[in-house]
């Protein structure tokens, strides 16, 4: 119905505007041609020959100027619609799917495309499930009516929350049209999630999904190298949101506190600022530690649905897992190729659903009792981001023991190790280089690791990092002087901040060097080229980087990560961000003249808080009070130097 009354009242498609090229451009080509004729006769008039050079010129340069008066016009609201298809289209390769190579055969057409990429992605699934089916427990003290977790005010609370985005959707409700309806739809919408989760059957068009094949590394010929991305339904996402959201607020006590990942207040962050004061904090006592990297081998696809049935039946909430029994049943997805949509697969046999809202969260459940019996382990550290985990110890045989009881239970529970890919990193001066085995062989030493995009090594310095990011952001910058041609400085200040910061800060809280450091001025790289370029093409007479950065309200990359590691620090404390065990790292002193002031545990061990505490200490000596969140950022925006 609602996408009867969306094409009764809404073109399908834009009418094309007819294209006519400018006079300038017609006038060119017209002088170009004439000029071509006349150099081919044997004794061509110069008179002519000048006027024609002099009129290809002025019309180019006229051209030109007309290219840059409309660039600047789009690009004066740069986070317009127009700007940023702009941007998107002087930046980015062309994402096209090119033609495929398949047992020496070139494949060209997007319904062949779309039927190879189908085999390819249903391949990742388990097809040999297992065969018994657990029953789901009829204890029904935990149940929830649909009356309470449906209300209208709820779903256009979550209505109103969604992006507004007028992508590809399995029909005409996108999320832009559901979010500017969210009042009108409520109502039925209610009745509709309270019908579905009452009888537990889900519409098959919310099983549905829509798969993009991007390209990964390698070649773009092979579709090996491509990972699927899911478009599910809205009204499927908006529906899961609202069961997940019940399902952490209430249950969020049994997931492991050692998860960081698709958790409120936890990040890829705080996982890595966990693990790495941990590592420094070993090393300082014991000298030597040995870290284990394990690879589910396609984790999300691989899950098996009645063991997943199963361990949500622990959790107590048997009519959300009827619900969920029938959403991961009789699912299945078809590929999208430019805009060829081929038809639907099989049942997908196994996995959560990638592309939903519920995927990751059915995943952290999945897990969650591995990490809970390794947690048992004495003398064994976890850390997990989803499937990703890593464990670590100065002790050998608490970690041969740890290794052995993740294979056991991949083993057990029908998810495959990636053994090849499991990674072992030793750190510290006095590291024994126990041997450890997996499968029966040898893990093998690494002297790098990625960890969460951050690049570790065994000197912890993460000089690699460093060098590559700072590579990469110089690539992007240049690419970005060469793509336009405005001369407003705010323009380029939005292009540096939105398509080259991400590239330096990601994970800047982390391997914040020494300001004195080679690597602390090498990660200004970036912006110090950068500002000059800016103010060349300005016409702005040179001056020093602290000038620049004055002169375009820019604050040097050193000051970014002092600022964020504070702020991280102020997150922790105050329980907005999750870190583990923190009262082993620092804790507030108990004095009452200096309300904010903090002592760290273990100031000798050179991480996160040894590095930070001090700094944080001389910036709040004088505060009377402990300080709310807007009180705490223009404190450090008024105490941190620009430069």
């Amino acid at each position: 119905m609602l996408s009867d009354f969306i094409i009764s009242h809404t073109p399908l498609s834009t009418p094309p505007k007819p294209h006519r090229t400018s006079f300038s451009i017609r006038q060119l080509k017209r002088a170009r041609q004439r000029y071509s004729k006349l150099l081919k006769l044997p004794n061509p008039p110069a008179d002519q020959i000048f006027r024609l050079r002099t009129l290809i010129a002025s019309t180019s340069k006229r051209i030109k100027s007309n290219m840059v008066s409309e660039e600047r016009k789009i690009l004066s609201a740069p986070n317009s619609r127009s700007a940023r298809l702009l941007i998107k289209k002087r930046t980015r390769t062309s994402l096209k799917i090119p033609p495929l190579y398949v047992n020496n055969e070139l494949i060209s057409s997007n319904a062949a495309k779309s039927s190879i990429f189908s085999s390819v992605f249903f391949s990742n699934y388990n097809c040999s499930p297992s065969s018994s089916l657990i029953p789901v427990s009829n204890n029904s003290s935990n149940n929830i009516s649909p009356s309470e977790l449906f209300l209208p005010w709820i779903i256009e609370n979550t209505l109103r929350k969604v992006p507004p985005r007028c992508g590809f959707t399995t029909h005409h409700a996108n999320f832009y049209i559901i979010r500017n309806c969210a009042t009108t739809l409520a109502i039925p919408l209610s009745i509709i999630y309270s019908d579905s989760f009452l009888k537990s059957h889900v519409p098959a068009s919310w099983k549905h999904a829509i798969i993009i094949p991007i390209p990964k590394k390698g070649s773009l010929t092979s579709p090996e190298n491509y990972r699927p991305i899911s478009l599910t339904d809205p009204f499927s996402r908006v529906c899961e949101r609202i069961l997940c959201n019940y399902i952490k607020i209430n249950l969020f006590r049994n997931i492991s506190r050692f998860q960081h990942g698709f958790l409120s207040k936890r990040s890829c962050s705080s996982s890595l600022v966990h693990s790495i004061s941990e590592y420094r904090l070993l090393l300082s006592s014991h000298k030597s530690l040995d870290v284990v990297y394990f690879d589910f081998r396609k984790a999300f696809d691989q899950v098996d649905h009645q063991f997943l049935i199963s361990k949500l039946d622990s959790f107590g909430i048997p009519n959300i897992i009827s619900w969920l029994t029938d959403f991961l049943s009789d699912r299945t997805f078809s590929v999208k190729i430019d805009d060829f949509v081929g038809t639907p697969s099989a049942s997908i046999p196994s996995g959560v659903p990638q592309g939903s809202v519920s995927g990751p969260l059915l995943f952290l459940v999945f897990i969650n009792d591995l990490l809970l019996k390794l947690a048992d382990i004495s003398s064994l550290c976890i850390a997990a981001f989803a499937d990703d985990i890593k464990l670590y110890s100065h002790d050998s045989l608490a970690l041969q023991m740890g290794i052995d009881l993740v294979e056991s239970w991949a083993s057990d529970n029908s998810l495959p190790l990636a053994h090849s890919k499991t990674a072992l990193l030793r750190l510290g001066p006095r590291n024994s280089s126990h041997p450890y085995t997996i499968g029966g062989s040898l893990i093998d030493s690494v002297d790098s690791v990625r960890d969460l995009g951050l690049l570790i090594e065994p000197n912890l310095k993460f000089t690699r990092h460093i060098n590559r990011a700072v590579a990469l952001a110089l690539l992007r910058s240049k690419q970005l002087l060469k793509s336009f041609k405005s001369n407003s400085p705010q323009f380029y200040i939005f292009l540096f901040k939105t398509y080259v910061l991400p590239l330096v800060e990601n994970c800047s809280v982390v391997y914040s060097p020494p300001p004195s450091s080679k690597l602390a001025h090498k990660l200004e790289t970036p912006l110090r080229f950068f500002s000059r370029k800016i103010l060349q093409r300005c016409n702005t007479p040179y001056c020093s980087y602290s000038d620049r950065l004055s002169q375009l309200d820019l604050f040097s990359m050193r000051h970014r990560r002092l600022k964020a590691q504070l702020l991280l620090l102020y997150n922790l404390i105050i329980g907005a961000s999750y870190f583990p065990s923190l009262e082993t790292h620092v804790r507030l002193s108990s004095s009452s003249r200096r309300p904010m002031s903090l002592i760290c545990i273990n100031p000798n061990c050179s991480n996160f808080f040894s590095t930070v505490v001090p700094i944080w200490n001389a910036l709040t000596i004088n505060v009377p009070h402990f300080l709310c969140p807007s009180e705490f950022n223009s404190l450090l925006v008024n105490n941190i130097a620009r430069f």
